[in-house]
C-alpha cells in the first residue's frame, strides 16, 4: 500500500515541508493507507535517523501505546508491550522473515540486538494479526525493513557517547543493469553501567553487538527475485534482580537469518509469490550454565488478484516448522504448522472493507480459525472513522509442552478476541488520530509449578496522537495512552504497565541544513509482580543536526537531560544524564 506522510527536505529537514510518498508493505494487499482499515504507524528512514538514538527500544518507547522494560543498560533484556499485551504477544519481522526466537520465553525475540542504523522504515501493526501473519502476532506485529541497493552509494558513521560506547558501521550499495547489492555491518561496544541497582555495585555490565545484513536482488521486466542474509553476534554481561554478579555472569545470542523471495507478475491483475525463510538462534547463559537453540523455517506461497480498482483479492498458505534443543533438558523437540489464508479489499464510493480468515492445522487443537472484519467510511473534510474486529491464538511453545521443568502437553493455545474504532483528521501535512481498543485474552499460558492455561486479562483504553506542522519552521509531534490492562478475575493491573503515558517532540525547522529538536516522555505508577508500585517519571531529551556539506553530517543528543533518578524493573538500573555524538560520511 502507500502512504502519504510530510518530511522535510534538507538534512532530512527543511524550513518547508513536502508531502512525500512511499511504500508500506505492513499488510499484504497493496492499498492507499487512507483505506486501511487497522491502526497501522510508519516510521521513515528520517524519522529513525532524526531521533539519534542508539538502539530500537530507546527509538520506540516515545510511541504512542507502547511501553517498554529493561533489565539495565544498552544490550540487556528488554520487554515491549503493545496496547498493555505480553511481550511475547508480537511478532518481528525484518526483511520479511520472522526473527521470534521458538527456544527463548514464550518464543519473543528482544528487540536491542538489532541494528537501528540499518533500518530504512518501521511499521507496526496493533491488534491481533494473526490472520495475516499467522499464530505469533497475537498483539501486533513489527515489520521492519533494512536499507537496499536504490543506487550506487557508500556510507560510513561513527558514535561516541557516554558509558565509553562507541560505534561504527557502514554500507556499500551497487545498481548494474538488472542487479543491485547492499551490503550494510556495525559493531558496537560499551562499559555501560551496573544491571543490578542493589547491594555491593561491583562492576559495569558490558555489551558487545555485530550486525551484517547482505541483499542482492536480480530485476527481471515481470519478475524480481530477493537474498537476504542477516548476522547477529552480541554479548552482554548480566546480573541478577538482588545482586551484582561478578564472575561468569556472560550472556550471549547468535542469530543466522536468510531468506529466498520470488514475486512475478502475470498481468497488471495477477501477481504471485514465493518466499522460503530461516532464522536460527543460540542462546547461552554462563551464569546459569544454560544454552538454547531455535530454530524457525517458513514457507509462504500467495497469489493476489485485482478484480477491479475497487475490489482486491489473496488466497495464500503457509507452511512452518520449529525446532528447539535446551541442554540438559530436551533434544530437538519439533512441530509443525499449517494455514491456509483469504484476504479481501473492497471500496465503493467512501465505504471501504477489509475481510479476512486464516485455517490453522498442526497445533495442539486440531484446527483453529481465526477472522478478521474492518470496515471505514471517508467523511467530508478529510474526517475518516473505521472500526475492527479480529480474533487470534497463539500456540503453546515448545518449551511451555516438553520442558522436563514444568512441561505440559496438554495446554491450550491462548486466544484473543479485539475490536478498536479509529477516528483520522488530516490537515494537509498534519494529522490527528483517536482510537479506542478493546482486547480480551483467555486461557493465557502461565507458570506455577508448571506450565498451565489458567489466566484471562483485558486490554482497553484510548491512543491520541498528532503531527503538526505550523508556521514553517516548525514540527509538532505527540501522543497520549491510557490503559487500563487488568487480571480478568482479580481486577489487578498487569504488572508494568503505566495506565498513563505521553510524549510530546518539538522541531524547530527554519534554518536549511540544521535541525534542533526536544523531545519530553512522562510514564505513570506502575505495580510490580509483588504489588510494589514503581514511581512515575519524566524524561526530557534534546538532539540537533547540522549538514556541514554534501558529504558530512553531525548529530548531537543529551538524553535524560535532567539526570531523572527512575526504574522501568524492581532493583534494575537506568541510565542517568548521557550524550552521544555521531559523524556521518557518504559518497
Amino acid at each position: 500500500m502507500k502512504k502519504i506522510i510530510p518530511i522535510s527536505l534538507s538534512i532530512l529537514s527543511l524550513s518547508t515541508s513536502a508531502l512525500v510518498e512511499v511504500d508500506v508493505v505492513a499488510e499484504k494487499i497493496s492499498k492507499s493507507k487512507d483505506d486501511v482499515t487497522s491502526s497501522v504507524s510508519y516510521f521513515s528512514e528520517s524519522d529513525i535517523q532524526n531521533s539519534n538514538q542508539m538502539n530500537l527500544p530507546d527509538f520506540l518507547q516515545a510511541r504512542a501505546g507502547i511501553q517498554m522494560g529493561s533489565t539495565g543498560g544498552i544490550g540487556q533484556t528488554t520487554s515491549t508491550y503493545i496496547r498493555g499485551a505480553k511481550s511475547e504477544y508480537l511478532l518481528v519481522i525484518v526483511d520479511g522473515i520472522e526473527v521470534n526466537d521458538p527456544s527463548s520465553i514464550g518464543a519473543q525475540f528482544e528487540l536491542q540486538h538489532l541494528d537501528l542504523n540499518s533500518i530504512e522504515s518501521i511499521e507496526i501493526l496493533k491488534g491481533p494479526q494473526t490472520v495475516l501473519y499467522g499464530a505469533d502476532a497475537l498483539s501486533g506485529v513489527i515489520n521492519i525493513t533494512t536499507k537496499a541497493a536504490n543506487k550506487s552509494r557508500s556510507s560510513f558513521y561513527g558514535s561516541y557517547g557516554s558509558y565509553n560506547t562507541k560505534k561504527i558501521g557502514g554500507s556499500m550499495s551497487t545498481r548494474k543493469d538488472n542487479l543491485s547489492f547492499h551490503l550494510n555491518a556495525s559493531t558496537l561496544q560499551s562499559d555501560s553501567f551496573s544491571s543490578s541497582s542493589v547491594g555491593n555495585l561491583l562492576e559495569k555490565d558490558s555489551y558487545a553487538q555485530t550486525n551484517v545484513t547482505g541483499k542482492i536482488t536480480y530485476h527481471g521486466e515481470k519478475s524480481e527475485t530477493t537474498i537476504v542474509v542477516k548476522m547477529i553476534n552480541s554479548d552482554a554481561e548480566i546480573d541478577n534482580n538482588n545482586a551484582d554478579v561478578r564472575a561468569k555472569d556472560s550472556s550471549t545470542f547468535k542469530q543466522w537469518s536468510n531468506s529466498i523471495a520470488h514475486h512475478y507478475k502475470f498481468s497488471d491483475s495477477l501477481q504471485s509469490s514465493l518466499k522460503i525463510s530461516e532464522s536460527s538462534t543460540k542462546r547461552v547463559y554462563e551464569l546459569y550454565s544454560l544454552e538454547y537453540f531455535g530454530r524457525k523455517q517458513k514457507v509462504t506461497v500467495d497469489s493476489s488478484y485485482k478484480i477491479n480498482n475497487s475490489w482486491k483479492t489473496m488466497l495464500g498458505f503457509d507452511f512452518e516448522r520449529n525446532k528447539v534443543t535446551a541442554s540438559g533438558s530436551y533434544n530437538n523437540r519439533h512441530d509443525n504448522e499449517r494455514s491456509a489464508f483469504w484476504l479481501n479489499f473492497i471500496k465503493w464510493k467512501n465505504v471501504f472493507s477489509d475481510q479476512g480468515v486464516r485455517i490453522t492445522s498442526g497445533i495442539s487443537e486440531a484446527e483453529k480459525v481465526t477472522t478478521k472484519f474492518g470496515v471505514g467510511y471517508h467523511f467530508p473534510m478529510q474526517i475518516t472513522l473505521k472500526a475492527n474486529y479480529a480474533t487470534a491464538f497463539k500456540a503453546p511453545t515448545l518449551d511451555e509442552l516438553y520442558s522436563p521443568f514444568g512441561g505440559n502437553s496438554n495446554l491450550k493455545p491462548t486466544k484473543s478476541e479485539s475490536v478498536d474504532v479509529i477516528l483520522t483528521k488530516k490537515m494537509g501535512p498534519s494529522s490527528f488520530e483517536l482510537t479506542y481498543f478493546n482486547t480480551n485474552y483467555r486461557d493465557q499460558i502461565v507458570y506455577s509449578s508448571k506450565y498451565e492455561n489458567r489466566d484471562r486479562s483485558k486490554s482497553q483504553g484510548l491512543e491520541t496522537s498528532l503531527d503538526y506542522f505550523f508556521a514553517g519552521v516548525f514540527r509538532v509531534d505527540g501522543s497520549y495512552t491510557y490503559l487500563r490492562a487488568i487480571e480478568s478475575g482479580s481486577g489487578k493491573y498487569l504488572a508494568r504497565r503505566a495506565r498513563h503515558f505521553w510524549n510530546f517532540g518539538l522541531e524547530y525547522l527554519k534554518f536549511e541544513n540544521y535541525l534542533f529538536g526536544l523531545r519530553t516522555r512522562y510514564v505513570g505508577k506502575r505495580n510490580e509482580t509483588d504489588n510494589y508500585v514503581l514511581k512515575s517519571y519524566i524524561l526530557s531529551d534534546f538532539y540537533t543536526q547540522a549538514k556541514i556539506n554534501e558529504t558530512l553530517n553531525l548529530k548531537i543528543s543529551i538524553n535524560n537531560i535532567f539526570d531523572e533518578k527512575y526504574e522501568q524493573i524492581k532493583n534494575y538500573s537506568t541510565a542517568g544524564r548521557n550524550f552521544l555524538v555521531t559523524g556521518e560520511f557518504s559518497f
